[in-house]
């Protein structure tokens, strides 16, 4: 083994326990002091600075990304005054592209078949982060990877239905993902897309989905404020129904 091998390999393990030591040291802070900032962004040239170990410096930033994933540090202004229209409120989202997706774009480029970044990682960024653009991006870059995955066609549909109201693209989805594999309720919920009840009724399908394959013993409030507006619509709808 060559001298200049053994420096690389020494380098890139020294890089890897940097980062791991800084994002641990950072995290204990802002556990101590209450303050969610600051956090380290991944540079855009991480690929490059890897030495051969992206799979290994992919989990390490998985690793600290799921400690704080709840952080956006890109949080969108309020409007002076607190005022906004019930339509502007509507479209309005806590976050726009935050640390969490920096992170999980990062290890997506370290590496492109990191499946949990796009299953997991978009829908965290979805319902818990409200960054619908940055999960729009990672939806779209793992659909490119695992274009016949059910499960993540599944949810990019939901997203696209929800957060993003394209019937059109969502239907799309839901059809590809029953082309590969998805289980019956998926084809009984998506026959229902194009009505109001049929909507919620995904929207609430799709989260219990997500939330029981997450580690977290409670609902993060943000998942429990979605849940909650989800069966609101869905009481109201039914009444709605029934005095017709």
């Amino acid at each position: 083994m060559s001298v200049a091998w053994k420096a690389s390999v020494l380098v890139s393990l020294l890089m890897i326990v940097a980062i791991y030591i800084s994002g641990h040291s950072i995290h204990n802070a802002t556990l101590l002091s209450g303050s969610r900032e600051p956090l380290i962004y991944p540079p855009s040239f991480i690929r490059h600075t890897s030495f051969g170990y992206d799979g290994a410096l992919a989990d390490s930033l998985w690793l600290r990304t799921i400690q704080d994933f709840d952080f956006c540090g890109q949080e969108r202004e309020q409007k002076e005054g607190g005022l906004v229209s019930e339509e502007e409120e509507k479209r309005s989202h806590r976050c726009q592209r935050g640390w969490s997706y920096y992170m999980l774009d990062a290890i997506s480029e370290l590496d492109p078949r990191f499946k949990i970044v796009y299953t997991n990682g978009a829908t965290y960024l979805s319902i818990i982060v409200d960054d619908i653009q940055g999960a729009t991006d990672i939806y779209e870059k793992g659909l490119k990877v695992y274009p016949e995955d059910w499960i993540l066609l599944y949810r990019a549909a939901y997203h696209k239905l929800y957060e993003e109201q394209d019937v059109e693209k969502a239907a799309e989805l839901f059809h590809r993902a029953g082309l590969h594999g998805a289980p019956d309720w998926v084809h009984l919920l998506s026959a229902r897309l194009y009505s109001e009840i049929g909507q919620v009724e995904i929207g609430l399908a799709t989260l219990m989905d997500f939330l029981g394959e997450t580690p977290f013993e409670e609902w993060p409030v943000a998942a429990q404020e979605r849940w909650n507006s989800l069966q609101s619509r869905k009481k109201e709808i039914e009444e709605r129904r029934d005095v017709q």
